[in-house]
């Protein structure tokens, strides 16, 4: 059996680091300019939080404000280069001594542990179905730190079992598909749709820095082709902290087309980190909620598949501790 783990920001920020775009921009707006452009950026930033609430979507449409490409991209580099001091500043936070490795290894065996009973019964019951034998654990993640491995900082691949010493589970490998600190971190839009500026669409140079599968292509490290891998090899895919953004609908799409097949038995785990929604009142619109997630992975993932029906496979895990290591 194979378990897919796709990490967003929201792992980050349930370690307490201020990784967000907003955190970013709290932080980008204090600093000197290093030019007239990049004072016109933080200006525009500042004018407009809801066009830039995602960083990467806010530069697509920002493309439209340029008309020599070479400036746009002179931004790009410019916001790249800011974005990878901030976080490494970042990462310097993390407390190691006050982060469960044990928490983490015990919630990568147990992705079902903090659902509600009934679908927690469900999954539990798929898992043994399946006659899993041994469990393979792949991990990919669109942040940039390395907060994870600091943490599971583990040489052995073996990490426990699963379902009562049944099935033994090992940690297969963790990808970084936009880069990391110590190295290119890419910045960009899923695709040239997203580049509002048609006339940039077609100049290989931006494409080849902003279009982010392109540049994974252009670096020929094969992420794209591992990743679609092991999405299409997973019989469970745990989506963790992940807003599931336009910028990275590659990825959802390929999901979405497992989904719409009806021999095809791929289980979707979702725990996003929203903290807006851990109110009193959540026991009373849970549901609703879990619907508006479903609603929004069913638009993202281009399913045709109902609601209903995608309830019936898609989990939603709303306001639980799970993957909070603190």
């Amino acid at each position: 059996m194979n378990i897919l783990y796709i990490l967003g920001n929201g792992f980050d920020k349930a370690q307490g680091l201020a990784t967000s775009y907003q955190d970013f921009y709290a932080e980008y707006k204090k600093i000197k300019p290093k030019s007239e452009l990049e004072s016109r950026l933080i200006k525009d930033i500042q004018s407009d939080y809801s066009t830039w609430a995602d960083l990467e979507e806010g530069l697509g449409k920002y493309s439209n404000s340029f008309t020599d490409p070479g400036v746009f991209r002179e931004i790009l580099w410019t916001l790249n280069g800011r974005l990878k001091e901030y976080l490494k500043l970042q990462v310097l936070r993390i407390d190691l001594l006050n982060l469960s490795k044990d928490r983490l290894i015990n919630d990568l065996l147990n992705p079902q542990a903090e659902l509600e009973l009934k679908q927690k019964i469900e999954l539990n019951s798929y898992i043994t179905q399946l006659r899993a034998g041994n469990v393979y654990i792949n991990c990919v993640t669109f942040n940039y730190t390395d907060t994870f491995e600091k943490i599971l900082n583990q040489d052995d691949s073996f990490i426990g079992y699963l379902n009562s010493k049944q099935h033994p589970v090992y940690f297969n490998n963790f990808l970084h598909i936009h880069g990391n600190l110590d190295d290119l971190i890419i910045l960009g839009v899923n695709d040239v749709s997203q580049i509002t500026n048609e006339s940039f669409r077609n100049i290989p140079e931006l494409i080849e820095e902003f279009v982010k599968p392109e540049v994974n292509n252009g670096c020929e490290n094969m992420k794209n082709e591992t990743f679609s891998r092991y999405i299409r090899e997973a019989d469970i895919i745990v989506l963790f902290g992940v807003s599931v953004g336009i910028t990275d609908s590659i990825w959802w799409q390929i999901i979405g087309e497992r989904l719409d097949n009806p021999k095809d038995i791929l289980r979707v785990v979702y725990y996003p980190y929203d903290i807006e929604k851990n109110t009193e009142l959540y026991p009373y619109r849970k549901r609703r909620w879990a619907n508006d997630y479903i609603s929004l992975l069913k638009d993202r993932m281009r399913t045709v598949a109902s609601v209903d029906d995608l309830r019936k496979r898609v989990y939603i895990g709303l306001n639980k501790p799970y993957f909070n290591l603190k």
